[in-house]
């Protein structure tokens, strides 16, 4: 049997990558903006690297990659179209309005848009609950692959990584979540690279393998008339691309990124620069994976310590792999989750600290006329990061089902509340407080449903997302149409609105085009490998 020495060795250094970067961080997370915005200082390079890493996720090298061999490269790529889209859509539509605005948190502009303390506490629990599901993906993923490569119990295994994240985002706030991206970015690219190189030179020519696993199951490549080894519908394809668009697109932890950026053009630079490289890492981990058959055969899952395509990679890697390889990828998995855990987590703390507890319950601050001090903010946000932790530790530790579909389920409670109210309210002045309220409580509320009734009586097949999405935007917008905004409201919405769609020019410089010409030959260099590899593989 394979040793767990290396396995543990990288994980003892992850965590101690965590706690340097922790300690570091306590000068820089004593005042409200640095915890929450690192006072909005930030280069493109480092928003390039916090929304990549927080993208990505474990997700990505995972469980995406167990569905790529057990579905096929078409049907998992349906997905990352939503999610790449989404991601684009929030970049380009979502991200600059609110960055122009100066907020902290997404529940920080939905208050002042509304004028109303109750929106602003709705939305941040709506986004509490929603990344609670995504959250919980990280850590059992990270639970699962700690217990078969660096064998310590799985529960344990949850402990001590939430713990750590809690420090971490305690101890150096925004700052430390930031510069462990940018550190994780590079070990996570690298770990990709390897696979992609171990796979092909060590295991079995990649060509070699989609030839291989494309004569043993011709539906594994195809798109048409079905999708996939599963023979997937087009209206699942719809069902997923919406689910993902919504997901990445709607959710405040991606949005979140943009607060930090120095000024919008770091904002358009390093979600672009960020985008395409997440693309570029994702197609080729996806088509190595889609072939990965030819080296094991479905039959192999029933080796598996739990018959789930989410324990191909950890398994086969532990098995298969050259050690060092394995242990690469072994770190860039790892990170993968942590990444994405501790930016849902300084996320879901930040918006109840302040706009939930501060700005809710207490008025507003002290400088705003409310009864809420600095130091309160700081200390509820702390506290709020210890019981969001302790939640998603206590669901983690039962194994619930939702370890395949919790993405969607999080995607469905967005869909039907929180994203058409933060859409309609950067793009329509007409949506009113009243027709926000009413979406955010009757799309959670449907939401919840939606998700129990497709679960336990197969209702709003395939995914309740894409129902989720119609029910949202149609309450949102009658709602708006039949509500009218009182005076104090228009007045309200013309000063946010003159300032978050505020024309600014933008300075491009020359090194700017230089940049833009390195990230575009990166992406084109994949596309073309890939379509060399496919199309000498493919009949």
């Amino acid at each position: 049997m394979p040793s767990t020495l290396p396995y543990l060795a990288v994980f003892l250094f992850v965590l101690a990558f965590y706690v340097i970067i922790a300690v570091l961080g306590i000068s820089r997370a004593r005042k409200v903006d640095q915890f929450y915005v690192m006072e909005r200082r930030a280069p493109w390079l480092f928003v390039a690297a916090t929304m990549s890493t927080t993208w990505l996720s474990l997700w990505t090298y995972m469980g995406g990659l167990g569905s790529t061999w057990n579905w096929g490269f078409p049907a998992v790529a349906t997905w990352f179209i939503g999610s790449a889209w989404g991601c684009y859509f929030a970049c380009h539509y979502l991200c600059p309005p609110l960055r122009k605005g100066g907020f902290m948190t997404v529940a920080d502009f939905m208050g002042d848009r509304y004028a109303s303390p109750r929106v602003r506490g709705l939305a941040a629990f709506n986004i509490s609950v929603a990344l609670i599901f995504y959250l919980l993906i990280q850590i059992m993923g990270l639970g699962m692959i700690l217990e078969i490569l660096a064998g310590i119990p799985y529960v344990v295994s949850a402990t001590l990584i939430i713990s750590i994240l809690v420090l971490t985002v305690m101890l150096g706030g925004q700052w430390s979540v930031v510069l462990s991206d940018l550190l994780s970015f590079t070990i996570m690219v690298l770990a990709a690279i390897v696979a992609i190189l171990c796979v092909h030179f060590f295991i079995i020519p990649i060509p070699e393998a989609i030839a291989t696993s494309a004569a043993k199951y011709p539906d594994l490549w195809k798109a048409w008339p079905t999708i996939g080894r599963m023979k997937f519908d087009y209206f699942w394809l719809a069902s997923y691309i919406v689910s993902w668009f919504v997901l990445v697109g709607g959710s405040a932890h991606m949005i979140n990124r943009a607060f930090i950026a120095k000024d919008i053009k770091t904002v358009y630079k390093g979600y672009g620069a960020g985008l395409t490289i997440s693309v570029f890492i994702v197609l080729l981990l996806y088509v190595t994976f889609s072939s990965y058959v030819a080296v094991v055969p479905y039959e192999a899952m029933n080796e598996f310590p739990v018959k789930s395509s989410d324990y191909l990679v950890p398994w086969t890697i532990w098995q298969h792999w050259p050690i060092i390889a394995a242990v690469i990828f072994y770190a860039g998995m790892t990170l993968a989750g942590t990444t994405t855990a501790i930016g849902q987590l300084i996320t879901m703390s930040t918006a109840f600290g302040r706009e939930f507890w501060a700005r809710g319950i207490r008025g507003g601050t002290i400088e705003e006329g409310g009864k809420a001090t600095d130091k309160e903010i700081m200390l509820v946000t702390r506290i709020a990061v210890i019981v969001l932790a302790a939640i998603s530790l206590g669901l983690a530790a039962t194994r619930p089902w939702i370890i395949i579909i919790a993405s969607s389920l999080a995607g469905a409670l967005l869909a039907a509340a929180f994203f058409p109210t933060l859409v309609l309210g950067i793009y329509w002045k007409r949506f009113t407080r009243k027709a926000a309220e009413l979406t955010l409580i009757i799309g959670f509320i449907f939401g919840v449903f939606s998700i129990l009734t497709w679960h336990f009586l197969k209702w709003f097949a395939p995914f309740p997302t894409l129902y989720n999405i119609a029910v949202g935007f149609g309450v949102a917008i009658l709602a708006g149409i039949l509500t009218k905004p009182s005076s104090n409201e228009k007045y309200v919405t013309e000063k946010v609105f003159q300032t978050i769609h505020k024309p600014e020019k933008l300075e491009v410089t020359r090194k700017d085009y230089i940049d833009l010409a390195i990230i575009a030959l990166v992406l084109f260099g994949a596309a073309l490998l890939l379509s060399y590899w496919m199309a000498t593989a493919l009949p």
